[in-house]
This record gives C-alpha cells, sequence and structure tokens, in this order.
C-alpha cells in the first residue's frame, strides 16, 4: 500500500468509527516522523482537547523519544487505561500501519468517566448493612473487618506481599462471602490493600469476566 492510499484508508477509518460510536469517542491519525509523533488528523478531539497537527498526545505532552520509552511506543496498545490531565478516564487503542516510506498508527479513545460515575453509582445503591436473616436469627455480628479477615487466611499471605493475583483471589473471596454487598466496603478494602478505589472496581470487573 503506498502512504497516500496508507492514510486515505485510515482517515475513512477513524472518521467511521467516531461517527458511529458519537461524541465520546475520539480517533486520531498519527505519523511518526524522525522518532517525533505527530497528530495528523483528529475527530472528536474535545475528548482529549487536541486539534491536529500536533506533536500532544493524550496525556498531554508531546509524543517524543525523551518523554517516554520510544519502542514500547511504536508497539500495538489494545485497550489502555488513560488518566488524562482533566481527570476524564478514558479507553485507548492504538494500532500501527507500516511501510517502506511511512509509519501511521491509528488511535482510538473513548471517555468512560459518565460509564464508571454510574457504575459507582449503582455500586454505592445496592451495598447493605448486611443480611436481615442473619441478623434476625442473631447469629454474632457480621461486620467488614470479620469478613476481610476470613477472606485474608485463605490468601495466607501478607497484604505487602501479595501481587496482583493474590489480590485478586482475595476479591473473588470477598466477594463470594458478600463482602461487596455492605456499605463503604471498596473504601474499606482500598484502604486495607493501600490501592484506589478505581483499583478494586478494576479488581471486580476482572473476576466478573
Amino acid at each position: 500500500m503506498e502512504k497516500g492510499e496508507a492514510y486515505q484508508f485510515l482517515y475513512h477509518m477513524a472518521e467511521g468509527i467516531a461517527e458511529m460510536f458519537g461524541n465520546y469517542c475520539e480517533t486520531v491519525i498519527h505519523e511518526v516522523k524522525d522518532e517525533e509523533i505527530w497528530t495528523v488528523a483528529i475527530f472528536h478531539g474535545h475528548v482529549s482537547g487536541r486539534t491536529g497537527p500536533t506533536l500532544q498526545g493524550i496525556f498531554g505532552t508531546p509524543i517524543q523519544k525523551d518523554s517516554f520509552n520510544f519502542e514500547k511506543i511504536m508497539e500495538d496498545h489494545v485497550n489502555q487505561l488513560v488518566i488524562h490531565p482533566t481527570g476524564k478516564l478514558v479507553k485507548s487503542s492504538t494500532f500501527f500501519l507500516k511501510g517502506k516510506d511511512y509509519t501511521y498508527a491509528l488511535g482510538i479513545n473513548y471517555d468512560i468517566t459518565l460509564m464508571e460515575q454510574i457504575k459507582n453509582m449503582t455500586a454505592d445503591f445496592t451495598t447493605v448493612h448486611g443480611d436481615l436473616f442473619t441478623s434476625l436469627q442473631g447469629k454474632g455480628d457480621i461486620t467488614l473487618q470479620n469478613v476481610y479477615d476470613s477472606a485474608l487466611q485463605v490468601v495466607n499471605k501478607p497484604v505487602t506481599r501479595m501481587k496482583k493475583e493474590d489480590r485478586l483471589m482475595l476479591v473473588q473471596l470477598l466477594k463470594e462471602r458478600n463482602f461487596f454487598n455492605f456499605q463503604k466496603s471498596v473504601p474499606y478494602l482500598s484502604e486495607k490493600l493501600n490501592v484506589s478505589k478505581y483499583t478494586i472496581y478494576k479488581y471486580i470487573n476482572e473476576i466478573q469476566e
């Protein structure tokens, strides 16, 4: 594919994807020139606040060799989280198209901030203080601490030594024990594991996939 054909192909694809997925979907075409990455076309640039042509990347800074690991930049990246300087949460994917005299990339960025807010609101709305049946039977005091401690015993590893797979196992055990039905369970667990609440929600989503 010649350079002009490659650009037209990516341009029509970027335009169509932005049109199909609407105002929260930004699509961009990048061109690599002398180890600099230029945005040469952009649709729905309000998602990142960019207009082309520009060296400014999704993080709000120029995408240059000295800014990031350039070898990593030149790889495809699929379904990655970007925390934009404005606080927006963006799902981002980049796909490269390389020819003998050109290197282009198609970027797809979707603003999921509102979806995350709705998800968190739903989680807060559906949390409860406890199980009424157990409360009426009077079978002891079920607390976040009790449930957390019981799951931690199964994992059998200090929090400071836990890897991601250990934390996912703990979240799975807590879910099975209805831990996340209790009020403020996510903030409680994020403090215990020393990670953000967003990370806890991400773990919950991973074990449900």
